[in-house]
């Protein structure tokens, strides 16, 4: 008799074989399908021995390694591209690296060269106004020599070289129509004859002073000539009157006109002796008319230069702020260019305004 557990175990296999049974029931209809698969195989496989589907087949094979062949030479054409995208992604970020340090010379040398610039414009107009007060001081001195010159010459007695030149002529025409000239007093400073010559140790034969005259006057003509020469020769005219170029230019200065012959000499001369009274009379005339007419000119070239002090005196601030006390680096100040402006052109004001009293009492004196 068997065990309740043995007993147990066989329900158990009985029931496992059962279902087993039923499992093994769907088999025939799988196999049934996988023969007819078979047989679809076979039939392909005989379709396959067909030579128009082998030569397709074939076809289609070395196609295949073409488009395999094509597909590795752009696999490689692609990976040669991705190396060659990376050299330039390296090119392009050293490229970069470059142009920034470049951008920084750059940046650097126009920097240097806008801080140059300003220098050079300090500089520059550090040396015009400079040059601009020279100027100022160079035309203020100038004006200055020239209204002295002008009183100078507006003060000395009127009509001077014209009496100089009209007693002149008197002299030279009648030498008795003025009283003689006065000789000044010998100094004691004036140098003397250290020695005396005469003529007791000369030796020889004295010529005549007619003698030098002939000889004088026939120089260049063949020398003296006999009676037969002589009356060939012209012969001077009786009456002719010769003048020198010096005589008649001085003639021409003084507004008279030169005697054409020896009877018209007193006639010249009393012209002259009119002519140098009505000069010596207004004399002290004219004189003071040159000077009036020369302090005119004075104060209307005072007033100029006080105009143009007037419209040069506005000046203007700098562009940019000067340099302060002058110094190339040093730190900006406006305010010292301003001071420094204003320096100059108190000072310039004050060197015309002492040129300008200088000529005043220079006028007064004279």
């Amino acid at each position: 008799m068997m065990k309740l557990v043995d007993e147990k175990k066989a329900l158990a296999e009985i029931s496992a074989l059962n279902k087993a049974k039923k499992n093994f029931s769907g088999f025939d209809s799988q196999q049934k399908k996988i023969d007819d698969i078979k047989a679809q195989i076979a039939e392909q496989k005989k379709l396959l021995d067909d030579p128009e589907n082998k030569a397709l087949s074939d076809k289609y094979t070395k196609l295949q390694t073409e488009l395999d062949g094509l597909k590795a030479e752009q696999d490689e054409a692609f990976k040669n591209l991705r190396s060659l995208r990376e050299e330039t992604d390296k090119a392009r970020a050293v490229q970069q690296e470059k142009y920034q340090a470049r951008k920084e010379l750059k940046d650097n040398y126009f920097q240097q060269l806008r801080a140059f610039k300003d220098y050079e414009f300090q500089a520059r107009k550090i040396r015009n106004e400079k040059r601009r007060l020279e100027q100022i001081q160079y035309v203020a001195s100038k004006r200055k020599e020239t209204a002295a010159k002008r009183l100078e010459e507006a003060s000395a007695p009127a009509y001077g070289d014209e009496i100089i030149a009209c007693e002149g002529l008197i002299r030279h025409f009648d030498p008795s129509a003025l009283p003689p000239k006065e000789t000044t007093a010998a100094s004691k400073f004036a140098a003397s004859a250290q020695r005396t010559v005469d003529d007791s140790g000369l030796k020889g034969t004295r010529i005549s002073k007619k003698d030098t005259e002939e000889e004088s006057y026939f120089a260049g003509t063949g020398g003296k000539k006999g009676k037969k020469g002589k009356k060939g020769g012209a012969a001077a005219a009786p009456g002719k009157f010769n003048l020198n170029i010096g005589i008649i230019e001085e003639l021409a200065k003084v507004g008279v006109d030169p005697p054409s012959n020896q009877e018209e000499v007193p006639a010249t001369v009393e012209k002259l002796q009119a002519k140098l009274k009505h000069w010596k009379e207004d004399q002290d005339r004219k004189t003071k008319e040159n000077i009036a007419k020369a302090q005119k000119e004075i104060d209307r070239l005072e007033a100029e230069e006080a105009e143009e002090d007037a419209a040069n005196g506005s000046t203007d601030a700098a562009r940019k702020p000067a340099q302060k006390n002058q110094a190339v680096n040093g730190s900006a100040s406006a305010e010292a260019e301003h001071d420094q402006e204003k320096d100059a052109a108190a000072d310039a004001a004050d060197d015309l305004k002492k040129a300008s009293i200088e000529d005043k009492e220079t006028a007064a004196d004279a």
